[in-house]
């Protein structure tokens, strides 16, 4: 009697564990490697194209930024800050932002770690159209000024720790200042 008891109620939490991870797995946070690009699908509700791809730890953790655009846009893009769970096992979704309709093509977004005190910035770009060599920003965790060189990126991601204090120089093709790369 006793083990029919125990019998049925080990059945019903099995069932409602399976039921809450199917839940909890076919939401728009949760992403796989395997299949990330359906994540990315999934959390934007459109079909993307993923263009660039970033791991990044800072402050004890480990993120995956990801630059995606519609297939029918790509000077639209999408960004998707995801932190690593379970040793990359899955990623949820800690932050995303997206960036369109104007004429900047270089965005950033600062994210913020567990507090106000602790945050990264992420750069990140179109540089096809914009013939960018390279670009100098000062960064506020950092005494000297940070140069990335995306020359021979279409699309790009960087990640820094701090936030922006100033863009010093943009470098096109021909050596001029093209600093309104980030301006609308």
């Amino acid at each position: 009697m006793r083990i029919k008891k125990v019998y049925k109620v080990s059945m019903i939490i099995v069932f409602l564990i399976s039921i809450l991870s199917i839940f909890y797995f076919n939401s728009k946070t949760i992403m796989f490697s395997s299949n990330m690009n359906k994540g990315i699908n999934n959390y934007w509700n459109d079909k993307v194209s993923i263009k660039e791809v970033k791991d990044f730890e800072v402050y004890g953790k480990k993120f995956k930024l990801v630059l995606s655009t519609p297939i029918n846009n790509e000077k639209y893009k999408y960004l998707n800050c995801y932190e690593e769970k379970m040793n990359g096992l899955y990623y949820k979704s800690y932050q995303a932002a997206e960036q369109g309709g104007s004429n900047s093509l270089f965005s950033f977004s600062t994210i913020f770690v567990n507090d106000v005190e602790n945050y990264f910035t992420i750069v990140y770009g179109y540089n096809k159209d914009a013939e960018v060599v390279s670009y100098e920003i000062k960064v506020s965790e950092q005494e000297k000024s940070i140069v990335s060189n995306v020359s021979s990126k279409e699309y790009f991601i960087d990640a820094f720790k701090g936030h922006i204090q100033d863009i010093v120089k943009v470098i096109g093709e021909d050596g001029s200042d093209k600093i309104n790369v980030f301006e609308d």
